[in-house]
């Protein structure tokens, strides 16, 4: 995993505090013990076994900022050597904690400019975690809903060709039916525990019993 801080700017800041660290643990515990081992995401595992992730905890509290931060991120990916750097977590813990529908409108901002960006169109691709995450139509505590929950609002940066080369050779088709399969029969209860366990510190969540 690569952390990686910058240094404080006028707009924006990644905060090298504690809680920072305290953030970025609490989140590749999310990404090694509920995304990777109930194999969410066949992305996930690869990228971090190879040590591929760039992961980045902001201290943007605003779409302006947090904007700023997604493109220098962005730019940083799509000038690295994929053998690098193959993906990057953009965490927030300042931002939107507690308002998903503002996070999830910021985040589909995002989305639409990339489609209308013919530079990063087919470059790069985002996937938007939230703690509050929920489905349309779906109830709060529906279980389905752990799918796109995370331990705090995070972008994550995908490059696109990587994708491609997935769903070509038939990795994705089955993510839909094997998600909702494992998180209903984990059931909501139990997958909060899980989130919890994952934001401590020094904590490795694993599911008991």
């Amino acid at each position: 995993m690569r952390c990686t801080a910058l240094p404080p700017q006028c707009a924006e800041s990644v905060n090298q505090s504690d809680s920072a660290g305290f953030a970025a643990r609490g989140t590749m515990n999310w990404v090694r013990r509920i995304v990777i081992e109930k194999g969410l995401c066949p992305f996930a595992e690869p990228a971090v076994d190879s040590d591929r992730v760039r992961l980045v905890v902001s201290s943007a509290t605003c779409e302006s900022t947090a904007r700023d931060k997604f493109y220098t991120e962005v730019r940083l990916l799509m000038s690295a050597d994929p053998d690098e750097i193959v993906t990057t977590l953009i965490v927030m813990p300042d931002f939107a904690t507690t308002d998903f529908l503002r996070f999830h409108e910021f985040a589909s901002d995002i989305e639409d400019e990339i489609s209308e960006d013919v530079n990063l169109v087919d470059a790069v691709l985002i996937a938007a975690f939230h703690p509050m995450h929920r489905y349309e139509g779906m109830g709060a505590d529906s279980a389905l809903n752990f799918e796109k929950r995370a331990p705090y609002p995070t972008i994550n940066i995908l490059r696109t060709p990587l994708l491609d080369d997935y769903i070509s050779q038939g990795r994705t088709m089955n993510i839909p039916h094997h998600n909702k399969q494992v998180l209903e029969k984990l059931g909501s209860d139990k997958l909060k525990l899980l989130y919890q366990l994952c934001v401590q510190e020094n904590v490795h969540c694993h599911e008991e019993g």
